[in-house]
């Protein structure tokens, strides 16, 4: 800027600093007639002496923002005409292109607006990615919520330009705010704003940076989607991708509404978009971003930050709000947040719980194949909820949050999963010692009870056999051998401890009078054979026995020389052909398991219940550490 021109700029300055703020238009009007480039600088010098007034001139942002302006020379656009469009002013700037109010001033009145590729970023890439933006505003126009191509060229000095329809309104959050809507009318723009995106995504384009400068609402309180310079194609109809961030190193987007897999930079689906309308959702009915206050964008790039679960609406009206819709740092009390909404901090916290926090989590869970399928679902699920109807959203379950919460910490997961595998291994354990504890046990028991009754068997035959030698009428009236062992079996069995254990004298061979017992089971002719033909001495086996589990011991009972005279001319013997050492039949022992099991079952319930004291500890201690992780 020349110094008369800036000397210029001074005079008119400081004039208008004495002015109302009422003659100020008409002052710069008189002054600056078509000059808008000096209208533009005197504007800016007002604006930076208003916040030095304010006191907020200091604020990084507008030191930033200020100096840029007082530096700035005119921008030589305004004034020209390009084609039929006569540009106006500059209302907006990004870090690729600068958008301008303009007017057609051939054929009739219209205001557009037109956005110009900036001086210096005509590199191969971007201006393919600005030729993608026209073809995806062109595909996109004949949507009533989107802002309409009507004309594209290139400047007199080669810049590419494209002419849109100009939408005059507010950004969706500050017309809300301003307009004190209610919670359903928010829902209900949010759901038009979703229709639209789905729309997008039908014509296979992702919008990758959908905020709330980037929906405006008309004059007429409708919704219009801008700004697809970012978005991405999926279709090859419609061209490449617009950037490639391998060969450029750029990566544009929007850090507080993007979704975790966008910025770790991987590929991307429509879920991405589903997940921004959730932020915006959650703006809308909030007052704040969901990722307000809770870590850094590099935290939330981290592998583990789509485990973590955002915080749902209703869990945050009741604080201040720390951070303002525009990003500018402020404080704005709850009941400030809830006035907006026509409600209180308490009724709005209520009216969230539920349906509104499922719908809002379900768009912002981390992982994309979690979140709604489409941004149609959304809008439909919010539709459901304005109509009363059962929304498709539900909240995590235990098992699914319990599972999110070990993937994202798993050292205390790993211990915790470490300590659960001793216990049941240790049951496992404990439970198969029990049993050959058990077994052992009544196996010892019913051998040396079985040896107890043979070698008291023999004793007794003895003796018999010297009282029939001797005296046998008196013989005559003792107890047969068999007899004899049962009833003495019995009455060393009358403890406790050892009530239900039976013994029986069993023979393929028995004398007539005992001819009609039931014939032998499996049991004892299995044991018979192994004592006949295997030479064994016992057998025993672990069955049921009458629909219990017990111990079936059977030790062989061998005839000896006195029997064998006895049974070979005995008139009720059914075998009369004996030899020493032939095997008669067996005594066996059957011991019951059931107090045996029980009383060890007892033991084990204690172990583990001190085991389970030791476990509970350990638990609430590692849940805790995760809770507070």
């Amino acid at each position: 800027m020349s110094d008369q021109r800036w000397k210029k700029v001074g005079e008119l300055f400081d004039q208008a600093l004495a002015l109302d703020p009422g003659q100020l238009d008409a002052f710069l009007d008189e002054h600056c007639g078509d000059d808008q480039a000096l209208r533009s600088e005197v504007v800016a010098l007002l604006e930076s002496e208003a916040q030095i007034e304010s006191g907020s001139f200091l604020e990084p942002e507008n030191v930033l923002s200020s100096t840029a302006a007082a530096l700035q020379p005119g921008d030589p656009l305004i004034g020209v005409r390009l084609g039929v469009y006569e540009v106006r002013k500059r209302i907006g700037q990004g870090g690729m292109g600068n958008v301008y109010l303009a007017t057609r001033v051939e054929d009739f009145k219209q205001r557009v607006a037109i956005k110009v590729l900036k001086r210096g970023m005509d590199t191969e890439d971007i201006l393919r990615k600005f030729r993608m933006e026209i073809r995806v505003v062109a595909a996109l126009g004949q949507h009533a919520n989107i802002a309409r191509l009507l004309d594209a060229g290139t400047t007199d000095d080669g810049l590419p330009y494209f002419v849109m329809e100009y939408v005059e309104g507010m950004q969706i959050d500050q017309y809300c705010d301003k307009n004190r809507l209610s919670i359903d009318e928010r829902l209900d723009l949010a759901g038009q704003v979703a229709n639209v995106v789905h729309f997008a995504h039908q014509h296979t384009v992702i919008h990758r940076d959908l905020k709330p400068s980037n929906v405006l609402i008309d004059v007429r309180g409708r919704p219009k989607l801008i700004d697809f310079g970012i978005a991405k194609i999926t279709s090859p109809e419609l061209g490449e991708e617009t950037i490639n961030p391998t060969r450029t190193g750029y990566r544009a987007l929007t850090p507080e509404y993007a979704s975790p897999e966008q910025l770790r930079g991987e590929p991307l689906t429509t879920a991405t978009d589903v997940y921004s309308l959730g932020v915006l959702l959650f703006e809308l009915l909030t007052g704040r971003r969901p990722t307000d206050g809770r870590g850094t964008d590099t935290e939330r790039q981290a592998a583990a930050a789509e485990l973590r679960e955002p915080p749902q609406p209703s869990s945050v009206v009741l604080s201040p709000t720390e951070t303002a819709s525009s990003g500018t740092p402020k404080t704005r009390p709850a009941e400030e947040v809830a006035a907006q909404r026509q409600t209180t901090p308490e009724q709005l916290r209520r009216q969230l719980r539920g349906d509104l926090d499922n719908i809002v989590s379900m768009a912002l869970r981390g992982e994309p194949k979690r979140r709604y399928a489409s941004a149609g679902q959304l809008a439909m699920d919010i539709k459901r909820y304005l109509a009363g109807e059962q929304t498709v959203a539900r909240p995590l379950s235990r098992t699914e949050r319990f599972w999110r919460v070990c993937r994202r910490n798993p050292v205390p997961a790993s211990l915790l999963v470490g300590l659960l595998l001793a216990a049941l291994f240790g049951l496992l354990y404990l439970s198969q010692l029990s049993r050959v504890l058990v077994e052992r046990t009544a196996l010892q028991s019913a051998a040396q009870q079985a040896e107890m009754l043979l070698h008291g068997h023999r004793y007794y035959t003895e003796v018999l056999d010297g009282i029939k030698t001797k005296a046998p009428v008196a013989a005559a009236e003792l107890k047969p051998p068999a007899t004899f062992t049962i009833e003495l079996f019995e009455f060393l069995n009358q403890s406790k401890a050892r009530s239900g254990t039976s013994a029986r004298l069993l023979s393929e061979y028995p004398f007539k009078p005992r001819a009609g017992r039931p014939p032998l089971d499996d049991f004892e002719l299995t044991a018979l054979s192994a004592f006949e033909t295997g030479g064994r001495k016992s057998y025993y086996e672990f069955r049921d026995f009458d629909g219990t589990p017990a111990l079936r011991y059977g030790i062989a009972m061998r005839m000896e020389q006195s029997c064998c005279d006895c049974h070979n001319t005995h008139p009720d013997s059914t075998k009369t052909d004996w030899r020493p050492g032939d095997v008669r039949g067996i005594l066996e022992v059957i011991r019951p398991l059931e107090d045996d099991v029980e009383r060890t079952r007892a033991g084990l319930l204690e172990a583990f219940g001190w085991m389970g004291l030791v476990l509970g500890g350990v638990f609430a201690l590692v849940a805790l550490l995760l809770r507070r992780h």
